[in-house]
């Protein structure tokens, strides 16, 4: 009732106290503390901008747990109210109720909203809290960055760090670095801000802007050492990405600060990197100057280095090193050498002596022999001080007794001096410490030189040389004997030579003996130079002059061992034609000795197989004239084929011996050598040479061309066992052929050859020889019948489209088009993808009026086509052929819903369906027969098969008659029955597709039948077969809904995994589908004809 008269009272008071006494009752007597609390709300709509009604109901809300009626009520009042201070208290209670609602986001959005009217920190922080528990970060950094601007110096650096964190979370580190850098920028003595900014700009990659940021802060911060410190860290990112150049800057800037000895050390290291040696000077003397000890003494040291060898400043590193040994270290040995090194680059030899005078003074053990070296070499090079080089290699000898090269050094100077008897001491004193054997032989030759020379004592020069030379030193044998021949002791040169080698092998043996050997030849000692000749062919030691001289001996003597021993060793000297001339003439020279003339000849062949053939003739005929035996001449020949390697050398050994086999009559040998020529690879040449031998061996016999026809024989039955494909014996029956019809006039006998050589292997050659043979004769039906008893019996693909290709242009040429038609479909069978075929198929069928083969033709294409709009014009031109020269409603009514499947809204498509409904045809059904003849190309799949295939598959019309015109077009292939697995065109399984045996058939759409005036027997197939086409229709659609894909797009829709698994456009063979069987009207598999179903039944395929 109160609720009632608050409704109906028009003074607002009045209802106020109204809606306050309703309230009241809700509250204390029905204890209902949600309706009274809807009651304050109306009390606040009555009384806007009063705070105290909304606070009264959202906290008899809350007392309700009806915590959404209580956000909805402080929501509305938000905007209701324009006093700041009262709005950022409701703000403040609507985050709080949404807090306990369990929403942080919009609490966060409340308290932000209260902080904005009161810039308040609290509400701030407060939702800062809300936005990070929301996991709202970017407005969590918000709220951070409005906060500092409440905020100066560090209070507000640490509100930008939180900004930044909070961004980091929310996933952008490029806001957070910001931030960072803000916030570092104001307090930049804070470490752990500095180092999140150097961690972000380390994440990002940006190592450039982390050395501007660090070198930035150092440039603000006051403090020395954290200033260095962080140029430090920002030199070292540098050096570590390859900017040596900012790192030289920066550390450039440390030393604006101090001194520091790293930073000093590391631009050292920088500049001699990059071979400043003028600032490596300046930062070595740097250094110098603040170390200490030894430190400083290297660095001191350093700079004398480089002075000399970098900057190239001898003068001043020489007055360094002074300077080192003047205040650093007196007694530097160093400093000491290589002063003297740099006095001898100036050239100032006698300063250079002078320091290592100082330093060998001060130098022990092995330094002090080595500085007496250097010293001696300078006294005996620029210096010339005798004496001095003297005194330093006593010192190198004092320290040293096993330095010989001192000893030899000293001796020469003696030489200097020509003091012998002092110099023949020093080398007996080195011969008797000398452990290399040919030093040794050296200084003993020269030690006899001295005698022999200097001293004019020979007999002590023979002694030396000879006691050596017995303890089989060579070149001290070598020089006993010159100097004996120069004495005109040969006889005794002679036998120290046999002496010395007797028990010697080797090169210097066989020397030494023919030294001997020449010595017997001059004192006149045959004997004696026969057997030192003979010992050297033992030892393999005698060359070709010696056993030539030893052959004139030998002849002389008669003796044919030693002749034997010199001609073996004489043709070993030679190769190749010289060889083999020279043992012709061994054999020449054995004949005239009485030797027996096969032995003689078989002694002349031994070289032949290291020559060519053709330069072994001559010496053939030469070998011959050494016998008149017929049969030694004709294997002497024979055996001259096993001698040739190549192919066309043994050929023309075998030529040449055929002819000197008919030259002696041989009619059956020359037979023998003409098969073994033509047992391995033939080529052009190879039957050339043949023929020429044939031929000439005929002129000679006057004509009567026996061993033409024996090789045209010979030539058809070779290349039996070649791998080749067929290749080489296709080739050897063309040649015969050739033989027979331009040699031997035999026509019958080429023509079958040439058959043979298709069979064979089918080529342009042996189709071009055929061609070529068919016009000479004028006969192309012999032509074709060679092609088609070649097709009969070739199997292979590739050949079988040259076959189908020769006999199709031959056939047109003949006129017959028919036949013509018939070989091109197969050959676009086997190959769908040439283009060019298709165009010439298509303008042959076009001449023949075969629409139906057209329709095949462009079945085949669409089911191999993958471009959409392409398969959708030929779907098309089918359905106007369908239409405009068949006139078949039913087929041209599926053949326009194809064209609607591939392109939807086609309008041509919905006119020609339409037409097709209502048998309005452009071009009327025709009324055919039963016993109409088939087309072309039904006349070529019926009768031709595919290769591979094995028996042909029966083929029915594409479509119009029916299997039971089917059944009249071919009667015996109707009624047998089809093989138990289905093949396709290349001879693999092509079971039926599940869906045309699995799937439910759906009801077709109708076609008015009664327009068109189609029986079943020429408007499509019969009932059970349509029945499956639907089911294939209907598991099609299914296919293509599952993909999500609109019937007018199942021309690109994926194939099911059996069509995937069945056809391949790349890879399956043409025709697969041609031929896959489908079960026909009695239950039997037979062959599928694309074109004697509805298009749907297979246009997945593609």
């Amino acid at each position: 009732m109160l609720e009632q008269q608050a409704m109906n009272e028009d003074d607002t008071e009045q209802r106020i106290l109204l809606e306050k006494q309703l309230a009241k009752l809700h509250e204390k007597r029905r204890e209902d503390p949600a309706s009274a609390a809807e009651v304050w709300v109306r009390i606040a709509e009555l009384q806007p901008g009063e705070i105290d009604p909304i606070m009264t109901a959202v906290g008899l809300y809350e007392k309700a747990n009806a915590l959404d009626g209580a956000a909805q009520v402080l929501a509305d009042a938000v905007s209701q109210l324009s006093d700041v201070e009262v709005k950022g208290r409701v703000l403040e209670k609507l985050g709080e109720v949404r807090t306990a609602l369990g929403d942080p986001g919009a609490a966060g959005d409340a308290f932000s909203e209260a902080g904005e009217l009161l810039d308040s920190d609290g509400h701030f922080e407060r939702a800062l809290a809300a936005y990070q528990s929301a996991s709202r970060f970017g407005d969590a950094a918000q709220v951070s960055e409005r906060r500092a601007q409440l905020h100066e110096g560090a209070d507000k650096a640490i509100h930008l760090a939180v900004a930044g964190e909070m961004l980091v979370s929310g996933g952008d580190p490029a806001g957070a670095l910001l931030h960072f850098e803000a916030a570092a920028e104001l307090d930049p003595k804070n470490e752990e801000l500095a180092t999140k900014v150097e961690e972000q700009y380390h994440l990002a990659g940006r190592h450039d802007d982390q050395v501007q940021f660090l070198l930035r802060r150092a440039a603000a911060l006051d403090e020395e050492a954290m200033r260095v410190g962080i140029r430090h860290r920002a030199a070292a990112i540098q050096r570590s990405v390859g900017d040596e150049e900012g790192a030289r800057h920066s550390l450039e800037m440390v030393l604006e600060d101090q001194e520091d000895l790293s930073a000093l050390q590391l631009l050292l290291d920088m500049a001699e990197r990059r071979q400043d040696y003028p600032d490596s000077v300046q930062l070595l003397e740097r250094l110098v100057k603040i170390t200490e000890g030894d430190d400083r003494l290297a660095y001191a040291v350093r700079e004398a280095q480089v002075l000399a060898d970098g900057v190239g400043d001898v003068d001043g590193a020489v007055e360094r090193y002074q300077t080192i040994l003047a205040d650093f270290d007196p007694k530097n040995a160093y400093a000491m050498h290589a002063m003297a090194d740099l006095e001898m680059r100036r050239s100032n030899h006698q300063g250079a002596a002078e320091a290592l005078e100082k330093l060998l003074a001060i130098s022990e053990g092995e330094q002090r022999i080595e500085t007496a070296r250097q010293l001696a070499q300078l006294y005996e090079g620029p210096l010339d001080d005798l004496d001095g080089a003297i005194r330093a290699l006593e010192v190198v000898y004092q320290g040293d007794e096993q330095d010989f090269d001192a000893i030899d050094r000293l001796r020469r100077l003696s030489e200097k001096k020509e003091d012998w008897p002092r110099v023949a001491t020093l080398l007996a004193r080195l011969i008797e410490v000398e452990g290399d054997e040919e030093e040794a032989s050296e200084m003993t030759r020269q030690l006899a030189s001295i005698y022999r020379d200097e001293l004019e004592q020979g007999d002590m020069a023979l002694k030396v040389l000879e006691k050596r030379a017995d303890e089989g030193d060579v070149a001290c044998q070598q020089a006993y004997e010159q100097l004996g021949i120069e004495l005109g002791w040969k006889g005794i040169v002679a036998q120290k030579l046999v002496q010395w080698n007797e028990s010697v092998a080797g090169t210097s043996r066989s020397a030494a003996l023919r030294r001997s050997f020449e010595l017997f030849l001059e004192v006149e000692r045959d004997a004696d130079a026969r057997t030192v000749a003979l010992d050297l062919a033992r030892s393999k030691d005698c060359d070709v002059e010696m056993a030539r001289q030893l052959e004139g001996i030998a002849e002389r003597l008669e003796d044919l061992d030693a002749l034997a021993v010199a001609h073996d060793i004489i043709g070993k000297s030679l190769t190749g034609m010289d060889r083999a001339e020279e043992y012709v003439r061994q054999a020449e020279v054995m004949a005239r000795a009485g030797a027996d003339p096969l032995d003689a000849i078989q002694h002349g062949e031994l070289a032949l197989s290291g020559i060519e053939p053709d330069q072994a003739q001559e010496l053939l005929s030469r070998l011959a004239a050494l016998t008149q035996a017929p049969g030694h001449v004709i294997d002497l020949y024979e055996r001259q084929v096993n001698r040739c390697k190549r192919p066309q050398d043994r050929v023309a050994a075998l030529a040449a011996a055929a002819q000197v086999a008919a030259g002696c009559g041989a009619v059956d040998r020359a037979r023998e050598f003409f098969n073994y020529a033509l047992s391995g690879g033939v080529n052009e040449d190879t039957l050339i040479q043949l023929e020429d031998a044939a031929r000439v061996a005929d002129q000679s016999a006057g004509g009567s061309g026996r061993l033409l026809r024996t090789l045209a024989e010979a030539l058809a039955a070779g290349g039996q066992g070649s791998r080749d494909g067929g290749r080489t014996r296709s080739a050897l029956l063309r040649r015969a052929a050739v033989i027979a019809h331009r040699e031997l006039r035999d026509m019958d006998a080429a023509f079958n050859w040439l058959g043979d050589s298709l069979i064979a292997h089918v080529d342009e050659a042996a189709l071009g020889a055929l061609d070529e043979l068919g016009e000479e004769v004028g006969d192309p039906k012999r032509v074709r019948q060679a092609l088609d008893r070649a097709l009969d019996e070739v199997y292979d693909g590739p050949l079988v489209r040259k076959l189908l290709r020769r006999r199709a242009d031959l056939l047109k040429t003949l006129g017959e088009k028919q036949d013509a038609a018939a070989d091109l479909k197969r050959l676009h069978d086997l190959s769908p993808a040439d283009q060019g075929l298709t165009k010439e198929l298509s303008s042959l069928l076009t001449d023949l009026g075969d629409h139906r083969g057209m329709i095949e033709l462009y079945e085949d294409q669409i089911l191999r086509g993958r471009e959409p709009h392409v398969r959708a014009e030929l779907a098309r031109k089918v359905a106007q052929i369908w239409e405009e020269q068949i006139g078949d409603a039913r087929e041209t009514a599926d053949a326009w819903r194809r064209v609607l499947r591939m392109k939807a809204g086609d309008k041509d498509a919905q006119a020609g369906l339409e037409r097709a409904k209502t048998g309005k045809l452009k071009k009327p059904p025709p009324v055919r027969g039963k016993s109409s003849p088939p087309t072309a190309s039904q006349a070529a799949m019926a009768s031709s098969p595919v290769v591979g295939s094995g028996p042909p598959v029966p083929s029915y019309p594409a479509s119009g008659g029916g299997l039971a015109e089917a059944a009249e077009v071919l009667p015996e292939e109707a009624a047998s029955s089809a093989p138990e697995v289905p093949t396709t065109g290349w001879g693999d399984s092509a079971p039926a597709p599940p869906a045309m045996v699995e799937a439910e058939p759906i009801e077709a759409e109708p076609v008015d039948t009664e327009q068109t005036d189609v029986g079943p027997t020429q408007g499509g197939p019969p009932p059970a077969i349509q029945d499956q086409a639907q089911a294939y229709d209907q598991a099609s659609y299914d296919y293509a809904t599952a993909q999500d894909q609109s019937p007018a797009d199942w021309g690109q829709a994926s194939p099911p995994g059996y069509v995937q698994g069945g056809y391949d456009p790349a890879a399956s063979p043409p025709g697969g589908y041609d031929q896959a069987a489908y079960p026909q009207g009695d239950g039997t598999p037979g062959p599928y004809d694309q074109g004697q179903y509805p298009q749907g039944a297979y246009d997945q395929a593609q």
